[in-house]
């Protein structure tokens, strides 16, 4: 495999959140799939997670089959995947964490139903896009975070058009891509997840703290998660 760069990343200050990473992905439940460590750190049982276990394997075969290119980046960008989360309390369905160097898939998207093999699939390759920016020098500053995104939803766009029940996820991501640059300002991003988690029953208290936190990061540029999907 080859060699990562080295990057240098603006996360000095940030301790706690890339200490946090690194417990969530040591005491997770793991598995070796395709080459990659693969965790789970959220609450399921046993079934649940061989069910996430067996999708992401079948999710990178297809990725392998379809098209080699797309897995070689994958294999290049990404250290491993962390599945994580409260059930619905995530405004996304993966991001990229580069204080892991992983991607990162919310637990309520990998159960979910309507989450296909080829949209697990699509998702993957998006995060995948993200990380292979990042690694170019490319960050994900709120000036530039719209065509970073788009730039992602290209790829998945190229992907999906090869596979034969792709149609449906082409037109979804082609509505993903015509939304507002308002969308995507950390206002707007910290506010969605804050809404995630009311949603999800947390309290106001901890809601505010979240937003709190939110833009503390944002202002600092201290996020250590590049990119949502």
């Amino acid at each position: 495999m080859t060699p990562k760069p080295r990057i240098k990343k603006t996360l000095s200050g940030n301790w706690f959140l890339k200490c946090l990473y690194r417990f969530q992905f040591a005491v997770s439940s793991k598995r070796d799939l395709h080459g990659f460590r693969v965790g789970i750190f959220a609450p399921s049982d046993s079934e649940v997670q061989n069910g996430i276990f067996a999708t992401i394997e079948s999710a990178m075969k297809l990725i392998a089959d379809v098209s080699p290119v797309c897995y070689a980046r994958i294999r290049r960008e990404f250290r491993g995947f962390l599945v994580n989360g409260i059930k619905g309390a995530r405004a996304y369905n993966a991001c990229w964490n580069r204080t892991l160097e992983t991607c990162e898939l919310d637990i309520g998207y990998m159960c979910s139903e309507d989450a296909t093999l080829a949209d697990v699939a699509t998702t993957i390759i998006h995060e995948a896009t993200h990380a292979h920016l990042f690694h170019k020098g490319i960050d994900y500053n709120e000036s530039r975070r719209a065509r970073v995104e788009r730039a992602c939803f290209r790829a998945q766009i190229r992907f999906a058009k090869r596979l034969p029940d792709g149609k449906q996820i082409v037109d979804s991501v082609i509505g993903n891509m015509q939304r507002e640059q308002s969308y995507w300002t950390n206002d707007a991003l910290i506010q969605r997840e804050a809404d995630a988690f009311v949603k999800a029953g947390c309290s106001r208290r901890l809601v505010q703290v979240i937003l709190a936190i939110g833009k503390w990061r944002a202002a600092r540029r201290h996020d250590t998660k590049t990119g949502t999907s």
